[in-house]
Parts: structure tokens; C-alpha cells; sequence
């Protein structure tokens, strides 16, 4: 049928695509609602995924930046919670099909369903075809656990350093974020506060003060999670550096990052962020599916229908002002959780400069 399915779940919500012509909707739909209504999760398709899962959480300590990006969210959250998370070898083997049958009936409830599409097709006669295969589809709700607030750390700066013998480090810092909602409207000046302090790749303050100025990285930037709803995000800033270096480059990064406090910023740098923001902003709407996509997440949020129409009308009239108070009221230093990777006996200075030091293997868990 030249068709094809793609089922994916987040930490906060589950896609279920199908892409095929026009003229097989009805054949494909009758199997894209058997994946979804009935599930067989067969023991030996479960025991193949199984293997194929430990296989990757054998190989994850291969690439540094990997174990960084493991352990930051463990330690911000707690592994206890599931943002903070992440699968181990007895975790998954403990799985079997039973366990499967009841997520599936705790996540895959038409009361949770919103349906999108777009393509070639007649609005009442779409309609009537989702009805017949959505419609009848009531099955019995599985439990859904509640999940508490994460236990966010909120203690002193505490650096979480993991031994590679590398002559390089990775370095990610940084702590919560914002809890992203429809009344939130700081999302503009954040996104803009972001892309000046490092996520903007060639312009921002963190690439020309530790890349071009100092040659002390190649790779470094800032991320601001700000796809999270139902708990807060967070940020951080990364880079990898010399391992000689390891100590005076995360040292410049906090510098840079309090730059953004102080004052401030230019309205060259205003300027320059948010004319690229907006002109890039069409480009994440290439097709018909991407914008309807897009649509069904904001309205399942609860976002105005308008949302996307004033997205760029919202970036433009933030001010330099606007960019100062979300970096002091998001840029939280005094808490910090800072994974370095690396071979600590070839860094320039302690760790303890930083702050705290729990020292621990890639194998271990997190407490």
C-alpha cells in the first residue's frame, strides 16, 4: 500500500501517525484501528524488542555526552519520578506481555483521543469514515497512576562527575525551567533569552565567548526545554571542552550566563535573535501534516486557535528588558546541577571550585 504506521509515546503524550494515499484510506484505517484497538504484544515480538533495548543500555556509555544527558535529569528529579528516570537491564527483563496489555489499556482510551488529518478527502464524508472506525471503540479504562510533583533538588551547587578516560569532558549544566501553559507569556522572551545565550549556533554569547574568543570548544550551547506542561522543564548548557580545561571553561559558561542577568541585552543582539527567529519559523510548517500536527497538540493543551497566526507578531515585540527579567527569573545558579565526564587527573583545578563533588561510575544508579 506504499502506506506507512508510526506510533511513538513522550513523557507527556503519544503519537499515532498514519501516512497513505487517498484512495486506500478505508483499507488502511481498518488496520491502522486494529493496531491501536488490539494490540497482541506477542511474546516473541515483546522478547525481540526486549533484547534489542538491552543491547542499547549496554552500548549507552559509549558516547559521553549520552551519560551526561542520563544522569542530569536523574539527579534534578529523582530517578523515582519519571522525569528523572531511565531503563536498566533488570528493568526490562521483568517486562512481559501482561505488563504491555495493562499500559496499553491505562494510555489508549478514546476519552484521551484527538483526531487530525489532512490530505484530499471531503469534510463530511471524512467525518462519517472516522466515525465508523473510532466510534464504537469503547474499551474498559485501565488504571493511570498519579504522578506527584518531582522532589526537585534545591540544594547548593553539586557536581555530578563520572569517570571516562577521555582526553576531553562534557560538561552539561543547569537547573529547572518553566512549567509551559496556555497563560503563560514569557515563552517569547525566553525562546529570544535562549537563542542569544547559546542556542542560536554561530551568534550567540556562550559559541563567540568560549568557541571564538578562546578556542576552548568546538561544540557549545544552551537548551530551554519548553515543550513540558504537566511539570517543570528544564535548562542547561553544554560543551566539550580540553580535559586540561575542564574547570576554567565551565567557569567562563556560569560568567556568560550571568552576563544575561546583569543587564540588558544590546538591540543589535535583539535585533539580529528575533529577525531569526521569525524568518525561520515558516520553515517548520513545510507541509500540510506539520501545521495540522502542530494545531492538534496546541488545542489539546488548551492554546487559542490564533496561537500560531501571532507566534511571530509576539517575538517581535519582545523587549531588552522583557529578555532580562525571564533570564533572572529562569536562570536559576544557585542550585545548580553540574555532570562533567572526563579523566579528572588531567583537569587544571578540583572540581570543588564548582561546587559539591559526588563521584560515581556510568554503571551506577542513581540514589
Amino acid at each position: 500500500m506504499a502506506a506507512s504506521v508510526d506510533i511513538r509515546i513522550g513523557p507527556e503524550y503519544g503519537i499515532a501517525s498514519l501516512d497513505l494515499l487517498a484512495e486506500d484510506l478505508e483499507r488502511g484505517l481498518d488496520i491502522f484501528t486494529d493496531i491501536l484497538h488490539n494490540p497482541l504484544f506477542r511474546r516473541d515480538r515483546v522478547e525481540l524488542r526486549k533484547k534489542q533495548e538491552i543491547e542499547g543500555i549496554r552500548r549507552r556509555n559509549d558516547d559521553p555526552f549520552d551519560i551526561a544527558l542520563r544522569f542530569f535529569p536523574a539527579y534534578l528529579y529523582g530517578r523515582n519520578h519519571p522525569l528523572g528516570a531511565y531503563a536498566d537491564v533488570s528493568g526490562i527483563l521483568s517486562i512481559g506481555p501482561a505488563d504491555l496489555r495493562r499500559a496499553h489499556a491505562a494510555l489508549f482510551h478514546p476519552d484521551d483521543l484527538v483526531i487530525s488529518v489532512t490530505g484530499d478527502f471531503e469534510q463530511e464524508s471524512i467525518l462519517q469514515t472516522l466515525e465508523r472506525h473510532f466510534g464504537d471503540w469503547n474499551p474498559k479504562r485501565g488504571v493511570l497512576p498519579s504522578l506527584p510533583e518531582p522532589d526537585i533538588y534545591d540544594g547548593a551547587r553539586r557536581v555530578i562527575y563520572i569517570n571516562k578516560d577521555l582526553n576531553q569532558s562534557t560538561i552539561v549544566m543547569g537547573y529547572t525551567g518553566m512549567r509551559r501553559t496556555p497563560d503563560n507569556q514569557d515563552i517569547y522572551a525566553i525562546r529570544v533569552m535562549n537563542e542569544i545565550l547559546g542556542e542560536s549556533s554561530f551568534t550567540s554569547r556562550l559559541f563567540r565567548e568560549v568557541r571564538d574568543k578562546r578556542g576552548l570548544a568546538y561544540s557549545v550551547g544552551s537548551y530551554f526545554d519548553t515543550a513540558s506542561y504537566a511539570f517543570p522543564g528544564y535548562w542547561f548548557a553544554f560543551t566539550q571542552t580540553m580535559a586540561e580545561k575542564t574547570v576554567e571553561t565551565a567557569s567562563i559558561i556560569l560568567d556568560v550566563i550571568e552576563s544575561m542577568k546583569r543587564e540588558p541585552v544590546t538591540d543589535e543582539e535583539l535585533q539580529l535573535i528575533k529577525d531569526s527567529i521569525i524568518n525561520s519559523f515558516v520553515f517548520g510548517f513545510e507541509s500540510s501534516s506539520s501545521i495540522v500536527r502542530q494545531r492538534m497538540i496546541l488545542d489539546f493543551r488548551g492554546y487559542p486557535e490564533d496561537y500560531l497566526e501571532n507566534y511571530t507578531e509576539n517575538i517581535a515585540r519582545v523587549t531588552s528588558d522583557d529578555v532580562l527579567r525571564v533570564a533572572r527569573g529562569n536562570l536559576n545558579l544557585d542550585h545548580l546541577i553540574f555532570v562533567i565526564v572526563g579523566n579528572e587527573e588531567y583537569f587544571e583545578k578540583p572540581l570543588d571550585k564548582l561546587g559539591e563533588v559526588v563521584r560515581i561510575h556510568a554503571e551506577d544508579k542513581v540514589p
